[in-house]
């Protein structure tokens, strides 16, 4: 748990630092110095085509072309607990994937509807207020369903890898 909240730290961190300091400019056109050495549509796709170095991707994505970035980490964190549920009642991480294989495919959705004049943040979609709401409650419930397993020792997680502080022998 404690390796998994660094991550996030990290990730998040990293992900904002890049979104408002060099995304953020070059997309309001108020860069420094950005004209000196790059036009402003080629210093924009640069920007872009540097997050995909990133592990948050999905936010900064959906930070540029729909300018609701912070919208789409309360989702997604959501959706973490829903996929996380899954996983743990299933013992397995394939239903999660096919759920959040299910989630990014709404994008394509939010992509056309943002760029044609739509408000995803409203929209119906589960990163959108109206589609988000509900997913927001089922979540909450299945949060407060792990927590009542887990203090009553039920709760059973799957197994994957290699336990904290174990080390594979290499051969």
């Amino acid at each position: 748990m404690k390796r998994a909240l660094v991550f996030l730290a990290i990730t998040f961190g990293i992900t904002y630092a890049y979104d408002f300091l060099v995304v953020y400019p070059i997309a309001q056109g108020t860069a420094p110095y950005a004209s000196e050495f790059l036009s402003p549509d080629l210093a924009y796709m640069v920007s872009v085509a540097l997050t995909m170095l990133f592990p948050a991707l999905g936010v900064v994505l959906t930070r540029l072309v729909t300018r609701e970035g912070f919208q789409m980490c309360a989702w997604c964190t959501v959706l973490a607990i829903f996929l996380s549920y899954v996983t743990i009642r299933t013992g397995s991480t394939f239903a999660a994937a096919i759920g959040h294989g299910a989630a990014n495919g709404t994008t394509n959705g939010v992509t056309l509807f943002s760029l044609s004049g739509g408000n995803p943040f409203v929209g119906p979609l589960c990163t959108g207020i109206v589609g988000g709401l509900p997913l927001l409650a089922v979540a909450a419930i299945m949060l407060w369903d792990m927590r009542r397993r887990e203090k009553a020792g039920t709760l059973r997680m799957p197994e994957a890898g290699l336990p904290d502080g174990v080390r594979r022998t290499r051969r």
